[in-house]
């Protein structure tokens, strides 16, 4: 099944990424802090999101934190934290999410502008192995 994404952060990884969920079939609507034109991708506000999968890839606690707490996840959501965020925030992500009946993955990844334009990532994935399997 092709989950409906929202990809959060659009900037040097994160356009990477959102062009390769564009070209392997996959519904994308995402939001920057700076609007900008992804083609094959829908620019929303945070508030305007609406998929089953959330991904967030920006640059610091304090904006996940930030976008976190704009999104309306509802139950059954996934939300996929790929930055490198505190543990402190990653535990309180988690608890937020066990909360609201949304799945949590904590998956940062290590890879370069270039591993994320040619879909060369490396995501380390923690959280539960069926949702991981769901997404893969």
């Amino acid at each position: 099944m092709k989950h409906k994404i929202a990809f959060i952060g659009s900037g040097t990884m994160g356009s990477g990424m959102i062009n390769n969920l564009v070209k392997a079939g996959f519904e994308v609507e995402f939001y920057n802090r700076t609007p900008k034109k992804i083609e094959g991708a829908t620019y929303k506000t945070l508030e305007e999101l609406n998929s089953d999968v959330y991904f967030i890839c920006v640059s610091n606690d304090e904006a996940v934190k930030n976008c976190f707490e704009r999104i309306n996840l509802q139950p059954g959501n996934i939300f996929v934290d790929t930055g490198t965020t505190s543990l402190d925030l990653t535990l309180r992500l988690k608890e937020q999410c066990k909360i609201k009946d949304v799945e949590f993955l904590d998956a940062p990844i290590t890879g370069s502008k270039l591993g994320a334009e040619s879909g060369n990532l490396l995501f380390m994935v923690g959280g539960n192995k069926y949702v991981f399997d769901e997404l893969h």
